[in-house]
């Protein structure tokens, strides 16, 4: 990917905004989003002490750029 660390934090802020990235403070809670979603969503360990929810696609990259599943 090659992107400057005000560029990445851009791309997961344009995540979020398009709703494809969640952040949470509980565990439980990103759990619960999962479940009940009709679409497949993923759980990473961020970099801000948060569970992030998100699309099996971004989490993939995430996890391309060593963040860690949950």
């Amino acid at each position: 990917m090659g992107q400057s660390t005000a560029e990445f934090n851009t791309q997961l802020e344009a995540w979020q905004r398009a709703g494809h990235l969640s952040r949470f403070i509980d565990i439980a809670a990103a759990e619960s989003l999962c479940n009940r979603a009709v679409k497949p969503l993923r759980i990473v360990l961020g970099d801000d002490d948060r569970y992030w929810v998100t699309t099996p696609r971004i989490a993939a990259e995430l996890e391309r750029l060593g963040y860690q599943l949950a």
